[in-house]
């Protein structure tokens, strides 16, 4: 837990958490999928897959999330479950009310979590973004199948948040490139501004 707290604020993960542009984003359907694809495959009422900031747990996909839930899509971080995955070591629990972690946790009872399996969304680096979790509402040993599912969709699921930074990065690029090209534009047509790129330019020569 205590290293789950000095992750949670550790300003590296905001910062990878951030360029990743998913945070209060709509629902969508590739990681809707994958949601709903868990809890057929292990036959459970509630799926979810979140994002956690200092301040927030976001649903950005989630099967069976309960009312008002579906409708705001998060939660204060005091009531989030996934933020122990910080940790980066799953959590898996048979039976929630006799697990030291989870017994306690103010959200077990409301939400029915009975058995409870979270998975980390890591990045290649180690900075845990979130968890992909599953819930019973009844005691449930997991088998050895049911976390390597539970794993396989994980990483399918950070394959997506991957492709959706990198082109989130591709798009800031190409704005930054077509602003400089149109300044530079602007520039040629103007002599004065020609004259000025040409001192900047020899100016900056003189001094290395």
């Amino acid at each position: 837990v205590i290293d789950c707290n000095y992750n949670l604020t550790d300003p590296d993960r905001i910062r990878v958490l951030e360029k990743t542009g998913l945070m209060g984003t709509a629902t969508d359907p590739s990681f809707d999928r994958l949601a709903n694809l868990a809890a057929k495959l292990l036959r459970v009422p509630l799926t979810i897959i979140s994002l956690v900031s200092d301040k927030k747990q976001f649903f950005k996909a989630a099967h069976g999330l309960p009312t008002p839930y579906n409708l705001v899509r998060e939660i204060p971080i005091d009531d989030s479950i996934c933020r122990y995955t910080l940790h980066k070591e799953a959590i898996i629990a048979a039976d929630t009310s006799i697990d030291p972690l989870l017994k306690f946790h103010p959200t077990v009872c409301p939400w029915g979590i009975v058995a409870f399996i979270s998975i980390p969304l890591m990045t290649s680096d180690g900075q845990v973004l979130g968890a992909f979790c599953a819930v019973d509402d009844k005691i449930r040993p997991w088998t050895a199948e049911d976390i390597l599912i539970m794993r396989e969709l994980t990483e399918s699921a950070m394959t997506e948040i991957n492709l959706r930074t990198q082109n989130l990065e591709l798009e800031s690029e190409r704005t930054l490139r077509e602003r400089f090209v149109d300044a530079l534009a602007h520039d040629l047509r103007n002599p004065l501004g020609v004259t000025k790129m040409a001192a900047e330019m020899i100016g900056g020569e003189e001094t290395t």
